[in-house]
């Protein structure tokens, strides 16, 4: 496929360029690692093939991955965007090569959520430890995408005001979701503060049970989008705290990073994901440092977590589009 080469980094196993990397303010981390496994016999029997799902155009020609990466670009500089893919994805890249114009990160090994956040972290607290860092799961439909730019822009900001804590993204819920975390917010930070400020975190439940996620539910609760803003060396200090093991890896890494050198880095990367625990950003990170973090709601846009094809023709049915492939896929794949 035609492209433009000169744009396209796809880092495999690991390089970094920091004397060419634009030092900007506001970065992006797009997480792509996952394999989309409640995706894939829905996928098989569309495609032929087995795929990860935010490799895929559900309806359109855009890929999630392209879609949010678009959204990424819009929020900072293209080239202050860095993309965490999992290991062999790079050969579903083809088609996404006009749109990856950041920086690509493939992993040597999956290791969940928290590893590809704090890769990322490490390269850019190696260019700019005073950055402002969002994270985009590649996984989230949304609609209309200028609203939803428009509030995370004022999330972004919130995330300068209150350099000490994470700005947590949450949305209403439609029903008890088990998928989801759930956070229950509780009072502005600072009372005067307008009426879409951040507000205190008072509980975070990742992956409740049926009855736990009734309550919530019932009690008017958020779903936790994992979309996050915050000061790169907070959230590298709350890895630091609640993540101790994985960030000594990476706090190593980051000082091979200083020396420059992109044989050893890569080879050390190696090393390190050989080493790492397996461990979820969500779970393992969020739910337990509530008590530093802030939620805002995403008001008037219509999002969801593309988990499952259910969802994905629920979205595109309220929106009146055609999904890509046929209904009846998730018939037989379900069947």
């Amino acid at each position: 496929m035609k492209g433009n080469k000169k744009n396209r980094r796809v880092i495999s196993p690991h390089e970094f360029d920091l004397q060419n990397a634009e030092k900007g303010h506001y970065w992006a981390i797009v997480l792509a690692g996952g394999e989309g496994i409640r995706m894939r016999s829905v996928i098989e029997q569309w495609l032929g093939t087995a795929r990860p799902k935010q490799y895929c155009a559900f309806t359109g020609t855009r890929s999630m991955l392209q879609h949010t990466l678009d959204r990424a670009s819009r929020l900072t500089n293209k080239q202050r965007v860095i993309a965490v893919i999992g290991k062999g994805h790079h050969q579903y890249l083809d088609t996404e090569e006009r749109r990856l114009t950041g920086t690509i990160i493939e992993q040597p090994a999956s290791r969940d959520t928290a590893a590809g956040v704090f890769v990322a972290l490490t390269y850019i607290m190696s260019v700019k430890p005073e950055a402002t860092v969002v994270i985009f799961p590649s996984d989230h439909f949304v609609y209309p995408e200028e609203a939803f730019l428009v509030q995370m822009k004022r999330t972004v900001c919130w995330a300068e005001q209150f350099p000490a804590f994470l700005i947590l993204v949450g949305v209403a819920p439609e029903s008890p979701e088990t998928d989801y975390g759930w956070i229950q917010a509780g009072p502005p930070l600072t009372e005067g503060l307008e009426l879409l400020a951040p507000r205190t975190v008072l509980r975070f439940q990742e992956k409740p049970s049926q009855v736990d996620a009734q309550f919530f539910f019932q009690r008017g609760d958020m779903l936790n989008t994992m979309i996050v803003a915050a000061k790169a060396k907070t959230l590298w200090e709350l890895g630091k705290m609640y993540l101790p093991s994985l960030m000594r890896q990476f706090e190593q890494f980051r000082d091979t990073l200083a020396a420059g050198n992109p044989r050893i880095e890569s080879k050390k990367l190696e090393k390190v994901y050989s080493q790492l625990e397996v461990a979820n950003f969500s779970g393992e990170l969020l739910a337990n440092a509530h008590r530093q973090s802030l939620v805002v709601r995403l008001e008037n846009v219509g999002w969801s977590d593309w988990g499952r094809p259910e969802r994905v023709l629920t979205s595109l049915a309220r929106l009146g589009l055609v999904p890509t492939f046929s209904p009846s896929a998730c018939e037989a794949a379900t069947a």
